[in-house]
């Protein structure tokens, strides 16, 4: 419980003694053996006296049992931010070994989310550095604060990147974006919104806001077009066969490639909708619940985000893609060829009355 500091506890003036004319110093200090949380009030009164304007410099040093410069619901954070270590370090192995396994089929996508898993190592270290230093020293410099914050921000731009560009179909559908600079631009500013945030001012916070809503809703659009165009390839592509009287060789149809795309769109979708939800209710819980357990809001957060990754990197994880390239076709007509493409659906030929049919269907 919140509990006020009682007037038998509050600081006197019973050590002040003059330094030279006019200016007074003193040091108290106070020793509370409950361990409860405690509101610590500083008031200063500048007043005139004889044509003088009195001026309060305060420095104020608080310090937890052991000598620890944190507060009681802070005191874990180090502790949470080494148990996360461990598990990202099992989630980077195993992306690793996949990534070894099945090395021949890696895209840009998925050096993307190798990427987004290094940046995370680096910021759970940096974090741990970070708050070390602040139960050791009681303050933070620059050179331990700018890190962190750098590591956090690239890490969470990084993250609302992949959902755009992932859900655009980068790497399942087209190979390449006409829109990947506007991306890079969106992501960038969102990224200097969150530094401005923490080292210029807190009205930034709701630029970066925006910036976020942005990206999530692009995503959004972007996943829906997408599913939209994979499913209109798959009627033009079943009608495509049915008219040509087309069989399939192969186990694996044009069909079955197709939905398994449309499986994995459809499971980012679902992502990209639920997670804004499940970050409104973890802000909510820390803000109004959790508003004394620093540690709880920390680790909720880290939990977040680790079920973030391990659902991408379980969705776009590498597999083996040979029987989906190799997708071969019976013709039961003279004269005919069929060409499949990793971007294109169907390229059909066929040579009649020495005229060349050419039918394509785009991703």
């Amino acid at each position: 419980t919140h509990e006020n500091i009682d007037s038998s506890k509050q600081c006197s003036s019973e050590t002040v003694r003059p330094i030279v004319v006019s200016i007074y110093r003193f040091k108290y200090s106070h020793v509370i053996k409950e361990e409860k949380f405690y509101s610590l009030r500083l008031q200063a009164q500048n007043k005139r006296r004889d044509g003088v304007i009195k001026i309060c410099d305060v420095h104020m040093e608080l310090i937890n049992t052991g000598g620890r410069h944190l507060s009681l619901d802070q005191i874990p954070i180090p502790t949470n931010y080494i148990v996360t270590l461990v598990v990202w370090l099992v989630l980077s192995f195993l992306w690793l070994f996949n990534s070894l396994c099945f090395r021949r089929h890696t895209n840009n996508l998925h050096k993307l989310l190798s990427a987004i898993l290094a940046i995370k190592l680096a910021n759970i270290i940096l974090a741990y550095i970070y708050w070390k230093e602040l139960d050791n020293k009681g303050k933070i410099y620059l050179h331990a604060s700018l890190p962190f914050i750098l590591s956090t921000s690239m890490f969470k731009t990084a993250i609302l990147l992949l959902l755009m560009l992932a859900g655009e179909g980068w790497c399942t559908i087209w190979e390449n974006l006409r829109l990947f600079k506007y991306y890079m631009v969106l992501s960038t500013s969102f990224f200097f919104m969150v530094i401005c945030y923490r080292y210029v001012h807190k009205y930034f916070q709701g630029f970066a806001i925006v910036f976020a809503s942005m990206m999530v809703y692009i995503a959004f659009k972007c996943t829906t077009i997408s599913i939209n165009t994979i499913k209109r390839n798959i009627t033009a592509s079943n009608q495509f066969i049915d008219n040509h009287r087309l069989t399939y060789k192969s186990e694996i149809t044009l069909k079955k490639r197709l939905n398994k795309k449309l499986r994995m769109l459809n499971y980012l979708q679902g992502l990209i909708i639920g997670l804004p939800c499940i970050l409104i209710v973890v802000e909510s819980v820390a803000s109004f619940l959790l508003m004394y357990n620093e540690w709880t809001k920390v680790l909720l957060e880290e939990l977040l985000e680790l079920s973030v990754m391990i659902y991408c990197c379980a969705l776009f994880r590498l597999r083996d893609f040979t029987d989906y390239n190799n997708i071969s076709i019976n013709t039961p007509y003279h004269n005919n060829i069929v060409l499949l493409t990793p971007y294109k659906n169907i390229v059909y030929i066929s040579s009649e009355n020495d005229k060349d049919e050419l039918a394509e269907n785009d991703s």
